[in-house]
């Protein structure tokens, strides 16, 4: 850069990454391995379904009816755990090193060194694992990965004009988010507004007169739920629906159904949690590549 007033010395720019303890809140954590899914079943068979969910609702009505529902036995019968520092354990352990016991340290070193042997023992096993099932869970080699690396790399500063490399930069997180959801919309296709072209008629083998969703097609695909990915924007996890899947199985084929018939979805299926990952090349929108993870119930 040139250099500032009267000065013959140039001005370098450059950028630093600089690690601070920031004290967070207390992350709390659901135990869904440990859930109590036998209960969890039972009360929801104990309800009647047909007389609480009904076309005289609306769809988004009776999604919410069913929804706060789950959230509640979730709350029930799925433990919880206060994710802590390992930091704050260690403080808790007795200040040994400082005892000037002879056989105290002794004991206290042969101790240590035995816990580190297995600890790094356990390591190797664990990370040989990772690798050996990276095909079958590449989530969590990556998520791994992910925890042994201190920077956090979020989206880099973009060009206000998608398709412009000379177009100024923002560094603003709204505005990059305005600029990326401006993108992935233009990619669809604009219809004119109006009146919907009618189709040429074609002769017709066998006409679908209905379509209805049952239980068995909810349970076909709640089956092939992955259990180790994360929740949607609606918080349900995949384990929990799988788990529960012959008990609401019922409520979302009346859902689905009536989603159907009146030719709309819930306004919380609309939602989405979306990550635009960088392919490569210059830092503009249409090198982002927007994949998304929606409801997982929105079968």
């Amino acid at each position: 850069m040139s250099p500032l007033e009267k000065s013959d010395h140039c001005v370098l720019s450059f950028d630093y990454n600089c690690y601070i303890n920031i004290k967070n809140k207390p992350r709390i954590a659901k135990l869904y391995d440990h859930g109590n899914y036998h209960d969890f079943k039972l009360e929801l068979d104990k309800i009647n379904w047909q007389e609480e969910i009904k076309d005289d609702f609306s769809v988004d009505t009776n999604w919410k009816y069913f929804l706060t529902t789950l959230n509640e036995l979730e709350q029930r019968f799925v433990p919880t755990k206060k994710i802590t520092q390992i930091w704050k354990k260690k403080n808790a352990f007795p200040k040994i090193v400082t005892n000037q016991d002879p056989e105290i340290r002794a004991e206290y070193n042969r101790v240590r060194n035995k816990t580190k042997s297995s600890v790094n023992k356990l390591k190797k096993k664990f990370e040989k694992g990772l690798s050996e099932n990276a095909k079958a869970n590449p989530k969590a080699i990556w998520s791994y990965v992910k925890s042994k690396s201190k920077t956090r790399e979020g989206i880099g500063d973009l060009h206000t004009d998608p398709d412009d490399t000379k177009s100024p930069k923002t560094d603003d997180d709204k505005e990059k988010a305005e600029i990326l959801s401006e993108y992935f919309a233009s990619v669809f296709t604009q219809e004119p507004d109006g009146e919907i072209p009618v189709p040429n008629s074609i002769n017709i083998a066998n006409e679908l007169t209905e379509l209805k969703i049952n239980k068995d097609m909810i349970m076909k695909h709640l089956k092939k739920l992955k259990i180790d990915k994360s929740p949607g924007p609606d918080k349900l996890h995949p384990r929990l629906l799988r788990e529960t899947m012959e008990s609401i199985a019922e409520p979302l084929s009346l859902i689905f159904n009536q989603s159907l018939n009146e030719k709309t979805v819930p306004k919380e299926w609309k939602n989405a949690l979306v990550s635009a990952i960088f392919k490569k090349g210059k830092q503009i929108a249409s090198k982002k590549l927007p994949p998304s993870e929606s409801n997982i119930s929105c079968l």
